[in-house]
């Protein structure tokens, strides 16, 4: 279970204190920084728990607290697959309205197929935006525009 609710403080220089419930007193807590592991297998004795973590300086930092009662199981980032990473790719084609994709699902040795249409939504990026700068001549004020 990825926790939620997080009071992150700053503590020093390039610290943080973490302070979160936790799901119960026997569950296992892991910390991930920028989705790298920091902390693994915490254990508070309590539901309330804090942790200091030294944090990157001057930019900025994705933590993400998952809790488990389960030793056994690990829990992966929230930035690893699936969830930002597609499982399917593809080359696209211009004149592509939508793309087919079969999926089947082997259950009890019968084989479901499900067919989905999923429409193209991959889009060129924009030209970026051109920032002109003039000055008055008379009055030295700068005029700042920005054509999209």
């Amino acid at each position: 279970m990825k926790v939620d609710y997080l009071l992150i403080r700053s503590h020093g220089t390039n610290e943080v204190s973490l302070n979160w419930t936790g799901e119960s007193a026997d569950s296992r807590s892991y910390i991930f920084i920028n989705g790298s592991l920091v902390i693994s297998g915490f254990m508070a004795g309590t539901k309330e728990r804090s942790a200091i973590l030294p944090v990157p300086f001057h930019s900025t930092f994705l933590i993400e607290v998952h809790e488990f009662t389960d030793e056994n199981e690990i829990p992966n980032t929230m930035e690893e697959l699936p969830q930002v990473r597609p499982l399917i790719a593809w080359n696209s084609v211009d004149t592509a309205i939508s793309y087919n994709i079969y999926h089947a699902v082997f259950d009890n040795d019968e084989i479901e197929s499900l067919n989905e249409v999923i429409p193209h939504f991959a889009v060129d990026l924009p030209p970026s935006p051109e920032l002109v700068i003039t000055r008055d001549t008379q009055t030295g004020l700068l005029s700042f525009r920005i054509n999209c």
